[in-house]
């Protein structure tokens, strides 16, 4: 999945302090704080790469 921005952003969470990115990636998460009454949220926006769009397809259809 791809991180994609999000309308109305009012947070940025990024890779904890002592995160190691030369051993993996952390990118920044752009979030929405919602609040409902079932308690606060956040909400984040992401995008499937195209070979995770056609596996998802496919298990729609009922090709597994």
């Amino acid at each position: 999945m791809l991180i994609r921005e999000i309308e109305g952003a009012t947070r940025r969470l990024g890779a904890p302090a002592d995160w190691d990115q030369s051993k993996s990636a952390c990118d920044t998460l752009p979030i929405v704080d919602v609040e409902t009454d079932n308690g606060p949220f956040m909400v984040s926006a992401w995008q499937p790469t195209a070979e995770e769009l056609a596996a998802l397809n496919a298990r729609a259809g009922g090709k597994a």
